[in-house]
């Protein structure tokens, strides 16, 4: 009784060949990876290089307009242009003009000594109220929402607000 089996020494030949194949498909593809890394590199740098260049080539050929119009060096007057902005900034914070939190249209005018309120929805608030109760909230709610507070006094009362969202339903209740 003759058995079907294969010689031993077949298959652990046909397993090397199976290794061999698999272990060359895998050392191609790996070199293949590593040569599109170093293409990419080299043109990363390469556009660099170029741009560098260009950078170069067209303060020199600008070099000329721009000292006749006063300015000798680039990077002097980026600096400028950043500091201009700077204090550009620091101004309208002191001269910081509040718009009404309400309809978002008007600005909040003084209407007693202490009293804020907008014209054209008819919102009123305490400037400790605004500073101190509504602004940091308004801050708060737009680091999670990007939806809109409505406010409404409470009826039957001239101290007390209701702050809402219809996106996130915030409900809040603030005292003038």
């Amino acid at each position: 009784m003759a058995s079907i089996r294969a010689p031993i020494k077949s298959l652990s030949e046909n397993q090397r060949r199976w290794r061999e194949r698999i272990r060359q498909e895998n050392s191609e593809r790996i070199k293949l990876i590593r040569q599109e890394k170093i293409n990419k590199f080299r043109e990363d740098k390469l556009a660099q290089y170029q741009i560098c260049n260009e950078i170069d080539a067209f303060n020199k050929a600008n070099e000329e307009n721009l000292r006749m119009q006063g300015t000798f060096d680039v990077d002097q007057l980026i600096e400028e242009s950043i500091m201009q902005e700077y204090e550009l900034e620091e101004y309208l914070q002191q001269e910081q003009v509040e718009y009404c939190v309400n309809c978002q249209n008007e600005v909040l005018t003084y209407q007693q000594a202490n009293m804020l309120s907008c014209s054209n929805c008819g919102f009123y608030t305490t400037k400790d109220c605004f500073e101190k109760t509504i602004l940091p909230l308004l801050h708060r709610h737009a680091l999670d929402c990007q939806g809109k507070i409505g406010f409404c006094l409470e009826p039957g009362t001239d101290n007390t607000l209701f702050a809402n969202c219809d996106i996130c339903d915030l409900w809040d209740i603030l005292y003038m």
